[in-house]
Parts: C-alpha cells; sequence; structure tokens
C-alpha cells in the first residue's frame, strides 16, 4: 500500500495521483485526486449517474427522431465503409463458429419447410429464371412472426431488392 502525502501542493510537486485531505462531506475518507481535490468515490458515482441520465437522454431522442436518427447513422456508415467493413470482418472472425451453426441452422429450417410432395425441379428453374435486377422472395416467409410459409412454387415471386428489404420477415393480409 502506497503511502500518499497529506496536502494536494505536495502530491503535485511527487506527480503522485492521490493525496490524503479533509474527510469527504459523504463520509468516504480521507483520500482525495491531486488533479481536482475530489473524492474519488463521489466523483465516480456522479459520473454513473450522468452516464446513465445521457443514455436516457439518447434513448428518447432516438424514440422521437427515429427518421433523423436512422438517417444519421446511414450517413455514418456511408462515411466510413472501412471502420464498418472492418469491424464486420474482425467479429467474424473472432465469431467463425457461431456464424457457422447460424447458417447450418437456417439449411436445416430450409429444409424443413419443403414438403414431400414439393416440386423440388420447378423451385430450382424458378431460381435459375430470375430476372436480372430482382429477388426471389417467399410470399408467406419461411420463418415469419406470426405465421411460417413453405418453400414450394406457389409461395414465390420476384421482387425488386428494395422491396424485398421493406417486406422483410412479414406478412400481411389484404
Amino acid at each position: 500500500m502506497q503511502d500518499y502525502p497529506s496536502s494536494r501542493k505536495e502530491a503535485k510537486l511527487q506527480g503522485i495521483k492521490y493525496y490524503h485531505g479533509k474527510v469527504c462531506p459523504n463520509n468516504h475518507g480521507t483520500l482525495r485526486y491531486t488533479k481536482s481535490g475530489g473524492c474519488p468515490l463521489c466523483l465516480k458515482k456522479h459520473l454513473q449517474d450522468n452516464r446513465q441520465a445521457y443514455n436516457e437522454r439518447n434513448a428518447k431522442f432516438r424514440e422521437n427522431n427515429r427518421e433523423h436518427y436512422n438517417k444519421m447513422q446511414r450517413e455514418w456508415r456511408y462515411n466510413h465503409k472501412d471502420k464498418v467493413a472492418k469491424f464486420h470482418r474482425n467479429h467474424f472472425e473472432k465469431n467463425v463458429n457461431q456464424y457457422n451453426s447460424w447458417a447450418r441452422l437456417g439449411h436445416i429450417k430450409r429444409q424443413n419447410r419443403v414438403p414431400p410432395w414439393a416440386q423440388i425441379e420447378e423451385i430450382h428453374q424458378f431460381y435459375v429464371n430470375c430476372p436480372e435486377g430482382y429477388q426471389v422472395d417467399h410470399i408467406i416467409p419461411l420463418n415469419g412472426k406470426l405465421v411460417c410459409g413453405l418453400h414450394v412454387i406457389e409461395n414465390l415471386q420476384y421482387l425488386t431488392p428494395s422491396e424485398n428489404m421493406k417486406k422483410g420477415n412479414k406478412y400481411v393480409v389484404e
């Protein structure tokens, strides 16, 4: 245990981070920061309270300004493509087993959505004949929240990538 000086001035001269001063008003003891003269425990609590208030303000802002927030995020990602790509690459390398597990699970789920009476060759041709600039989409998603469809020819359609992204994993009954 280090013996700290009893005055702030001495601590500054010695270049030490802490000194023994007056007892904290919250009765935490006599240890103080040399730079600010503050109690380390009080300052830590103050920072935690401020961080929580900051996070709450941010959450409210995001909730009330969803479009603006999303636009800001898109712009940031567009302007920092290298950082985003590097992050995803590093994350994949660190979690390659998890990604493989998810891929295998998705493959098994798709296999389970193909009934014995499905026309596999017709489905294959549907994918092969997909027009350029379009994607094959399941009308009723294979893994929807409310309903799950089958991987059959009657459940397939061509959509542009933007329409497919808008639709997502939803099925709207009209």
